[in-house]
């Protein structure tokens, strides 16, 4: 059996581009490696749901820990509320347990695993979710409602809207 082993930093597609890439062989990535897949949250996925992801196909399965990275492409999410997109699929079993994603405040991502064939980033980008409100006084309550309010009305420039969806923790929102 062929093996495609990362321990340091696999970018899925093209970079900046969307695309699916396909691997023969059993994929192994280690607890050092990253995982890099772009979001264009902007678009149509093709189950229908909003936003599209790189996708890494494999023929013989996986066994993935370590780290995703998310670089979102373009940030608006034209459906707002909770979108799932899948990632890594296979044929064959994934083992993803010990799989992570780099955090967001804002787009709030999440792993999931629905079948043993497929990995799924679930998002929300919302600036003024219920993490952050309840974790911040009332003027900045209201500016978060405001930053939410000028993201719906795509008035909130591609530069900042990054910025802040690539905070990681809500201290360093706040």
């Amino acid at each position: 059996m062929r093996r495609f082993v990362n321990n340091g930093v696999l970018i899925i597609g093209t970079e900046e581009e969307l695309g699916v890439t396909a691997l023969e062989g059993h994929f192994i990535q280690g607890p050092t490696g990253q995982l890099v897949i772009d979001l264009n949250a902007r678009v149509l996925g093709d189950d229908g749901d909003e936003g599209e992801l790189d996708i890494l196909s494999l023929s013989d399965g996986a066994d993935v820990s370590g780290e995703v990275l998310i670089n979102v492409t373009d940030h608006f999410q034209a459906v707002e509320g909770v979108q799932t997109e899948e990632f890594l699929v296979s044929r064959s079993r994934i083992s993803a347990d010990a799989l992570t994603v780099r955090p967001s405040v804002v787009a709030q991502y999440e792993l999931l695993q629905l079948d043993d064939g497929e990995v799924r980033l679930q998002y929300d980008i919302d600036f003024a979710n219920d993490t952050i409100l309840g974790s911040v006084s009332e003027n900045q309550q209201k500016l978060s409602a405001a930053l939410q309010q000028n993201y719906r009305a795509e008035q909130l420039d591609h530069e900042t809207a990054l910025a802040l969806i690539s905070i990681e923790e809500v201290d360093d929102y706040v």
